[in-house]
């Protein structure tokens, strides 16, 4: 899948992605300290959606190997090894058969592969799944515990998650759900540590940015939506 994804050019928002990592590989305290030319016009970086964790690890692979795109596509297999694995697990614990075949297809079906490129919809997913998948983990094996490192790492994922993709936001209430709904005891403890955690990652990253770029990304962009007129006002009569 990641060779796959290696051969393709640059598409559809990947442009975007790549300057904002081109000028993160030499700004790192800085990521929205810069314009860059967007749709019609020269547009400030705060005001493209793009939060940091995809922008920050391909600039890692910038730093690493340089502006190589084949190579910084080749850089995302562990996002995408992460998902894999994930989906496999989740698929041996929740349905009656051998998840491998089904995480295979999973992950070259029309859900998954084209959204690939340099994006952000497989990073996120994989940081969400593998949250998932190492709460589910963690209770089954350790029933009874109430804190465990593993529940931080559980939370440290869904921060990731949804300072990759803001639509991940809920994911980390899936802990929540599992706890309240299993049939035996009911990890409710481990499940509010890992939201919090989560909640500590995403909220940390958001007062750093508004410190030192003066307000929330991701503040911004909820606001924004708000004033976003309906769609068919924005067509032309």
């Amino acid at each position: 899948m990641t060779a796959w994804n290696a051969a393709k050019p640059a598409v559809v928002d990947d442009t975007a992605y790549l300057l904002h990592a081109r000028h993160i590989s030499t700004h790192w305290g800085t990521p929205y300290g810069f314009e860059l030319f967007w749709y019609a016009e020269p547009l400030p970086a705060m005001q493209v959606l793009l939060p940091p964790v995809v922008p920050y690890w391909l600039a890692l692979g910038i730093a690493a190997f340089g502006e190589n795109l084949p190579l910084m596509k080749l850089w995302l297999f562990p996002f995408v090894l992460m998902l894999g694995l994930a989906m496999q697990s989740l698929l041996r614990r929740l349905m009656p058969f051998d998840g491998t075949v089904a995480a295979v297809v999973f992950l070259f079906s029309p859900v998954v592969l084209p959204m690939l490129n340099v994006m952000l919809d497989v990073p996120a997913l994989a940081l969400g799944l593998a949250g998932v998948a190492v709460f589910i983990i963690t209770v089954d094996r350790l029933p009874g515990r109430m804190f465990h490192w593993r529940f931080v790492l559980c939370g440290l994922l869904f921060g990731l998650a949804m300072q990759a993709k803001y639509t991940m936001l809920f994911t980390q209430l899936v802990p929540l759900l599992y706890a309240i709904t299993r049939r035996q005891a009911k990890p409710i403890l481990p499940a509010i540590l890992a939201l919090i955690t989560a909640d500590i990652v995403f909220i940390g990253w958001e007062w750093w940015i508004h410190a030192t770029a003066g307000e929330s990304h991701f503040l911004h962009h909820a606001a924004g939506q708000g004033e976003t007129q309906p769609l068919l006002e924005e067509l032309p009569r």
